[in-house]
């Protein structure tokens, strides 16, 4: 993180609209903006709704909205319904951070720009000199993987998704890529090289050159505990096989799978720990 901002002159507006979710939002969003700080950076952190769980960040924070909303929450209940209720936080919190950011004169950090990339760059069209730093997971440059006849209905959500990246996204974006480019800074980075590569052939190569690669931290000080203490603190019997799942669930982990492997054994001496939602 500090070899972005080497310059500890330099102002940072972290913002993630999605911190109030689970996941890896909230985490690096209460991870980061303190690394940078740690290093003699100024930060300030901009999201929808606060961050999940509230953590302790002694830096400033600000919050554009608030989910207690009763249409919003009836929203959420549906998947066309949940996704619109994020394009609005989305178009919130970006059009404050835009305004923070030239008033304070601050870098915008966005964490994971890929599913709002295209709003970003609309709204900076009325600015000039914005400074961008966007951290891109690349989930738009995959096609989703879909789980089989028997979840048609996660699976029509998924090709959706899709759909509309390879639409909102694609081609016809790239006059409107290069004009926001134009008008102001942009940089992107991604956690691995195979990322950056597909980073900068996307949408004609319109992002080459403004791409690199920045590979997650590593917390040197964590200790690995030893198998059977860590077991025996678990619950979990020592000679048995255990299957570990970290992080939320998604329909990319294909879990169904697993839960057949498992059962064909039909031993009843596996155990499934999920480490998450």
């Amino acid at each position: 993180m500090e070899t972005l901002y080497s310059d500890h002159n330099h102002r940072i507006l972290y913002v993630c609209p999605f911190a109030h979710y689970v996941g890896h939002y909230p985490y690096v969003t209460s991870v980061e903006p303190r690394m940078l700080a740690e290093n003699g950076v100024d930060v300030k952190v901009l999201t929808y709704a606060g961050i999940t769980n509230n953590p302790q960040m002694d830096l400033p924070c600000q919050e554009v909205g608030d989910i207690n909303n009763r249409l919003t929450a009836f929203c959420r209940r549906f998947t066309l319904g949940r996704w619109l209720v994020m394009l609005y936080e989305v178009y919130t919190t970006l059009n404050d951070a835009m305004k923070i950011a030239y008033d304070e004169n601050r870098i915008i950090h966005l964490r994971d720009g890929d599913l709002y990339m295209p709003l970003h760059h609309i709204l900076a069209l009325s600015y000039r000199n914005l400074r961008w730093c966007v951290s891109m997971t690349a989930g738009m440059l995959y096609p989703p993987k879909l789980g089989g006849q028997t979840n048609l209905r996660g699976n029509l959500a998924l090709l959706l998704y899709w759909i509309g990246v390879k639409v909102l996204m694609g081609g016809w974006m790239k006059p409107i890529y290069r004009m926001s480019m134009k008008r102001n800074r942009y940089h992107y980075f991604t956690q691995n090289e195979t990322a950056k590569i597909r980073m900068e052939q996307f949408c004609g190569g319109v992002f080459k050159g403004r791409v690199d690669c920045v590979p997650l931290p590593v917390d040197i000080s964590v200790k690995p505990m030893d198998k059977i203490e860590a077991r025996k603190k678990l619950c979990l019997p020592l000679d048995k096989i255990v299957l570990l799942s970290f992080g939320s669930w998604h329909s990319g982990k294909d879990m169904q799978t697993v839960f057949k492997a498992v059962a064909s054994l039909n031993d009843g001496g596996v155990h499934y720990v999920c480490a998450g939602r």
